[in-house]
């Protein structure tokens, strides 16, 4: 019949789109592909952001741990700068002489902007070269007289590192408490450090023979079997003299 052959062309024209709705539907999928593409870019730069403070976080407590460990292990302290401290690590072979080859520095290296250990590394044991104080006490001579040697080891215990000061309480050669502080990476992400230590043999009461007496019953203080015979560097100038006269002394 006429009217349903219309009837089936006119349903047969409206099987397909017309230019306005398919541009309707082009801006459409344009928006929710754009509005996806950003959520995932946005959840993207998240991780991303959260995993670089999280290993900012991670390098910084290590540094911060070497830094206090190191401190808190070494025998005595020489000279406390904002940049750098020099320090008598251990006393290897029990002589109570101050020995290059037991003395280290932890600085600061602004160019690099990297916290470094100067130490010196021999195979075993280790020259009887002594260490005059007047060396232990200058940073900047101590750095030169460890990288004339090839024996010198430099480690990095941090990079990226923006800031950093070092502080000595009380001041200078009288030094029991030091203070570190340094900053991680660049703003936003900048992430701040900060901690205080004391060598172990610092403590007056490492070398008080009382200390080896039975403490006071409403005391917290522990008694000690063992009293170091190190007395700081007053100890160390009178040996001094001793090994100038000697001519034994590293100058």
């Amino acid at each position: 019949m006429p009217g349903t052959r219309h009837v089936n062309r006119f349903a047969a024209a409206r099987r397909a789109f017309t230019m306005t709705e398919l541009i309707i539907a082009a801006s459409v999928t344009a928006l929710v592909t754009g509005a996806a593409a950003a959520l995932v870019s946005g959840v993207s730069n998240a991780a991303t952001q959260t995993r670089d403070v999280r290993g900012t976080k991670t390098a910084g407590q290590f540094a911060l741990r070497r830094i206090a460990t190191t401190i808190r292990e070494a025998r005595g302290i020489g000279q406390v700068t904002p940049t750098a401290i020099s320090l008598w690590l251990n006393d290897d072979n029990g002589d109570d002489v101050l020995n290059l080859y037991e003395s280290g520095v932890i600085r600061y290296d602004a160019a690099a902007k990297q916290i470094v250990f100067e130490v010196l590394v021999a195979s075993s044991p280790r020259p009887p070269t002594v260490l005059n104080t007047t060396n232990f006490k200058s940073v900047v001579t101590l750095i030169t007289t460890i990288i004339s040697s090839p024996d010198h080891k430099p480690v990095v215990w941090a990079k990226d590192v923006e800031s950093f000061a070092f502080m000595g309480y009380p001041g200078y050669t009288d030094t029991r408490i030091v203070e570190a502080r340094f900053t991680l990476g660049a703003a936003p992400d900048e992430v701040a450090f900060r901690t205080s230590a004391s060598p172990r043999a610092s403590a007056d009461y490492v070398f008080d023979e009382s200390a080896q007496a039975p403490p006071l019953p409403d005391s917290t203080r522990v008694r000690r079997r063992l009293t170091s015979g190190w007395s700081g560097i007053t100890e160390l100038l009178q040996k001094e003299a001793e090994l100038i006269d000697l001519g034994l002394l590293f100058q």
